[in-house]
């Protein structure tokens, strides 16, 4: 299913909104391919996985962009968004750290938009 901008928005703020566990920052992310189909979606973790670790070995948590990048399989992502939300669900800004900016980067993602 093809979807747009704000749709994309709309679907990293739900994941933001409901999967975090126990954290301060709420981050959800869902990545988009050429046709605007979804590829892959992501949100922050009290975990870690080792494509954190490549880029942030220092980080104890799974970042959204991260936790989205490695679920891409083949695919061929194009687009990412990332959201931010606090507790009444409203949007944050969440430019990607300088790790997943070089993670978005290592995967060849053309555009990258963020609340």
């Amino acid at each position: 299913m093809k979807i747009n901008k704000t749709q994309a928005f709309e679907i990293a703020r739900k994941l933001a909104i409901t999967r975090p566990q126990n954290l301060t920052q709420h981050h959800g992310c869902v990545i988009l391919d050429k046709s605007n189909k979804v590829v892959s979606i992501g949100w922050n973790q009290r975990k870690t996985h080792p494509l954190q670790h490549r880029f942030n070995h220092r980080s104890d948590l799974l970042h959204a962009e991260i936790d989205a990048l490695r679920k891409i399989k083949h695919k061929n992502p194009y687009k990412l968004f990332v959201v931010r939300v606090n507790k009444k669900g409203e949007y944050m800004y969440s430019k990607p750290c300088t790790y997943c900016q070089d993670a978005i980067s290592s995967f060849n993602i053309k555009e990258t938009y963020w609340s």
